[in-house]
């Protein structure tokens, strides 16, 4: 909650937020639903588990305000947005919703996962949309695997940002 009265992530220092959460050694409860507090605020990608057995990595990425702005996509007001007509504000969520996917690419062990179906989605402890994403399990290795989120953003330095989620996959 205090985070909402606070831009902590919004304004965290350029070094500090092109590193953080890039660990795949460490487990951080932050990353994982049954891990996390309930009443925490979801301000970086989660998974289902540290430990997954599903058929599929299930990945939620919330939409971050600091990268939202390098998007390059139109703010609409309030207003803005009652005064269009259905069919304007359906087609600028589909553009805006390719925008999101392309700016993340998912990575399981260093190999690019293609073809994902993304969704609009609000985690029930996140303060907005975000990304929803199933990740098959066909091509994780028995035992540790590191999911890579490597976003369209990039510091003055050349340096991406890049999220890595450890968990272990044990087939059911």
């Amino acid at each position: 909650k205090q985070m909402r009265k606070s831009n902590a992530f919004y304004d965290f220092e350029v070094d500090k937020y092109f590193t953080f959460n890039n660990n795949p050694h460490q487990i951080l409860a932050f990353n994982y639903e049954n891990l996390i507090e309930k009443e925490a605020e979801i301000y970086s990608p989660i998974i289902q588990s540290d430990v997954v057995t599903d058929d599929f990595l299930k990945v939620f990425i919330p939409n971050i305000a600091r990268e939202r702005e390098h998007m390059n996509l139109k703010e609409y007001s309030f207003t803005e947005r009652i005064k269009m007509k259905n069919a304007q504000r359906e087609a600028i969520d589909k553009d805006r919703f390719e925008v999101y996917k392309q700016f993340n690419s998912i990575y399981i062990n260093d190999t690019l996962q293609a073809n994902l179906n993304y969704q609009f989605y609000e985690h029930p402890q996140a303060s907005e949309r975000g990304l929803l994403v199933y990740v098959p399990s066909d091509k994780f290795v028995k035992g540790r695997n590191i999911l890579e989120i490597r976003k369209n953003y990039f510091s003055e330095d050349s340096i991406q940002k890049i999220v890595k989620i450890p968990f272990f996959f044990e087939k059911k």
